[in-house]
């Protein structure tokens, strides 16, 4: 009878810890996710997933070399390099942030049949995207192109980056109440342009 019992609370006790193992691995969390709007006012220095549970050995030296594991697909393609903060972090960091192309989405997938260390595997994708900085004006002045008060007036537009000037062309538009555009001249410099001749 008590061995009985004992096998009872056993196979009860098996029962209810089969579904924490059941799940599988998971993702918990993966950031940045949507538009970054200023890299670095929202901090951003590298990618970084967290697992449900260990997925390296951190003791182990060959975990610390660089290369993104085969189970996780950057489109397009991500110039970083990465590596493990802790056995269920990985992270990516970019090799230069400054050469990160602006206005490009990134779309991250964590493969299906990832395993952890103790062999629990993932079930299905996880799929996650962010968008580098879009094009923005920051800021606009109007000035005169010279001291005289008849002087032609000039608009500056500052952009958050820099930009060939036909994209300048297609996202500025000058015009009267009638909506009938108004004539100008652009001076194109890197981020910033400048309207010339604009009858205001």
């Amino acid at each position: 009878m008590v061995r009985i019992r004992v096998l009872l609370v056993v196979s009860f006790l098996l029962l209810c810890a089969c579904p924490v193992f059941a799940g599988g691995l998971e993702v918990l969390s993966a950031n940045p996710q949507g538009e970054i709007r200023n890299y670095e006012q929202e901090g951003f220095d590298k990618i970084q997933i967290l697992f449900s549970d260990a997925m390296v050995n951190t003791l182990d030296p060959g975990e610390e070399e660089n290369g993104l594991p085969p189970f996780v697909t950057i489109t397009p393609p991500f110039e970083g390099n990465a590596y493990w903060g802790s056995d269920r972090i990985l992270n990516i960091a970019p090799k230069d942030r400054a050469k990160v192309p602006c206005s490009t989405r990134y779309v991250i997938t964590v493969r299906k049949g990832a395993k952890s260390l103790s062999g629990q595997e993932l079930m299905q994708d996880y799929t996650f995207n962010f968008t580098t900085p879009t094009l923005r004006i920051v800021a606009a002045q109007i000035m005169r192109s010279a001291e005289g008060v008849d002087s032609p007036m000039v608009i500056a537009v500052l952009f958050n980056q820099g930009h060939p000037l036909p994209v300048a062309r297609c996202i500025i538009y000058i015009g009267n109440p009638k909506n009938n555009r108004t004539g100008y001249d652009k001076e194109h410099h890197s981020n910033s342009i400048f309207i010339h001749g604009c009858k205001i």
